[in-house]
């Protein structure tokens, strides 16, 4: 079974304005769906919910209280405050009479300000059009096949490497339009956690909490839908069986757009 990217954010709406998805196993991250695409649904439940898009995504924090599954489930969106230039909302998978995961969106207007800057570089990597596609591994979550990777920046997992870092070119190879808040989501969760650069061999791993952060007004002028955006992974500390992890994502003209802070559990490894 196969399932878009699109697909698997569709959404329904009931009378009661509570929204209705189902995500196959085809998006699976070992026992629940990729984190990417069930925040993703998170975010287009807000979206509708809100109904303004002159407010763009700006941060989402969310918490993972336990795998959303293939099961249908439930989305629940409460808008905290909706003030003139920003608004919080909240989100809630609901499966089965649980909580799955819980979500707070902070949606925002643009705001001219003469304080711009950009001190981010974009790491230093060849050209999408220089570096090959990455093929199909079996070491690879089964969500990863909707994705294209191609690997060129930091260390290749399982290695022992001393650095835990590692990213690459990526797009969806059936992106439904231009890079959106929702589609950059999912890109910026799609590598696994930057420590396994440090593994000699595989070890289950599962997201915490993650907060994220847009920079820019997404899509971008211009863009197309099967462009390919720099995703790097990066990881500084890991105790205790947790991992601090870091992502960004590149435009190919080196803006970064978002960038994520993540709590991973490793178990064994």
């Amino acid at each position: 079974m196969s399932q878009s990217y699109s697909e698997a954010i569709a959404l329904t709406r009931d009378d009661e304005g509570i929204f209705h998805g189902q995500i196959d196993r085809s998006w699976y991250q070992g026992r629940g769906a990729f984190g990417g695409v069930s925040g993703a649904a998170m975010v287009r439940a807000m979206e509708r919910q809100l109904e303004a898009p002159e407010f763009a995504l700006r941060a989402l924090a969310v918490n993972f209280c336990a795998p959303v599954t293939d099961a249908p489930f439930e989305v629940h969106v409460d808008v905290v405050r909706r003030g003139s230039s920003v608004i919080c909302a909240e989100s809630r998978i609901v499966q089965e009479g649980q909580a799955r995961m819980v979500a707070i969106g902070t949606f925002a207007r643009e705001r001219s300000s003469g304080s711009d800057f950009e001190q981010r570089a974009m790491p230093e990597v060849p050209p999408a059009a220089e570096v090959p596609t990455a093929p199909e591994s079996p070491l690879f979550p089964k969500f990863a096949t909707y994705y294209e990777y191609k690997f060129c920046h930091g260390a290749i997992p399982y290695t022992g490497h001393d650095e835990a870092e590692l990213g690459g070119w990526c797009r969806l190879k059936e992106a439904p339009g231009p890079l959106d808040a929702a589609q950059l989501i999912g890109l910026l969760d799609m590598w696994p956690p930057a420590v396994i650069t440090r593994m000699t061999s595989p070890a289950p791993a599962a997201t915490v909490s993650w907060q994220v952060v847009i920079n820019e007004r997404l899509p971008l002028d211009g863009a197309a839908a099967d462009d390919f955006y720099l995703v790097t992974a990066r990881s500084e500390r890991a105790v205790g069986g947790f991992s601090e992890e870091r992502a960004a994502v590149y435009s190919a003209d080196g803006r970064c757009l978002g960038q994520a802070l993540q709590l991973v559990a490793i178990f064994g490894g």
